[in-house]
C-alpha cells in the first residue's frame, strides 16, 4: 500500500503539481512520510485541487490492544481561493482507523518576509462528528544564501464530541541546498485516553517545488 501511494504520488506530481512538497523521517519508533500537493485546475482559475497525506510505519507495534497500527491520512480537497490569503476547501478526508468522511476547511495563509504562517481549521460533514487545526509556521533563515537555515513547527489537534481524538507536534531544524532541505527532526504524538506523549526523533529529508 505505501510503495502504491509513492508511486501514485510522483506521478501525479510529474504530470499535474504546480507546488508541493514530500518529506521523509527515519525516527526512532516509526518512518514518518508526509506531503502535501496543489495544482490550479487552470492557468486564470481561482480553483485548484489540493491533496494531503501522512504516512506513518512502525518498527515494533507491541502486542494487544496496547499496540500500535500504522497510520494512513489522506485529504483530497477542490479549493476556492478567496483572496491570497484565505481559502475554502471542501472534500474527502479518510484514515485506517475512521475510513472516509466527507470535510469543509478553511486556509488561512500569510507569509512576511522569511516567515510563513498557515492555519487551516477543519470539520466533518457527517454523523462521525470531529473537528481538527491545522498549523504551520515556518522560518528561513538567509534566504538569499546558498545555505538557508530552516526553522519550522507544524501541529494537529482533534477533538470529537467525547474529546480528545488525536494530536501531534513536529519540530524541524535543517539546512536547504537550493530545493532539498536536510535535518534533525522530533514528532510528539498524543493518542485518545493516554497521559503521556511519545516521541520519534531522528534526521530528515525534504524535496520542495
Amino acid at each position: 500500500m505505501i510503495k502504491l501511494l509513492l508511486a501514485l504520488l510522483l506521478l501525479s506530481v510529474a504530470a499535474y503539481a504546480q507546488t508541493g512538497n514530500i518529506e521523509l523521517m527515519p525516527g526512532n519508533r516509526y518512518l514518518h512520510q508526509m506531503h502535501s500537493v496543489e495544482f490550479p485546475l487552470s492557468a486564470s482559475s481561482k480553483f485548484s485541487w489540493q491533496q494531503l497525506g501522512t504516512i506513518i510505519k512502525y518498527y515494533d507495534q507491541g502486542y494487544g490492544k496496547k499496540g500500535k497500527k500504522d497510520e494512513l491520512m489522506n485529504q483530497s480537497y477542490l479549493v476556492y481561493k478567496l483572496s491570497d490569503k484565505i481559502a475554502i476547501k471542501s472534500g474527502l478526508f479518510y484514515t485506517n482507523v475512521g475510513g472516509y468522511q466527507p470535510s469543509i476547511a478553511m486556509q488561512f495563509r500569510w507569509k512576511w518576509k522569511n516567515l510563513l504562517l498557515l492555519l487551516s481549521p477543519r470539520a466533518n460533514l457527517s454523523r462521525v462528528q470531529a473537528y481538527e487545526l491545522f498549523s504551520l509556521l515556518e522560518y528561513k533563515n538567509g534566504a538569499d544564501k546558498k545555505l538557508p537555515i530552516v526553522l519550522r513547527y507544524q501541529g494537529m489537534s482533534s477533538v470529537g464530541v467525547k474529546g480528545h481524538n488525536r494530536s501531534y507536534q513536529a519540530f524541524r531544524i535543517g539546512m536547504q541546498v537550493k530545493k532539498n532541505q536536510l535535518g534533525a527532526g522530533i514528532t510528539l504524538d498524543e493518542f485518545v485516553k493516554e497521559n503521556r506523549v511519545y516521541s520519534n526523533f531522528g534526521l530528515y529529508f525534504r524535496r520542495i517545488w
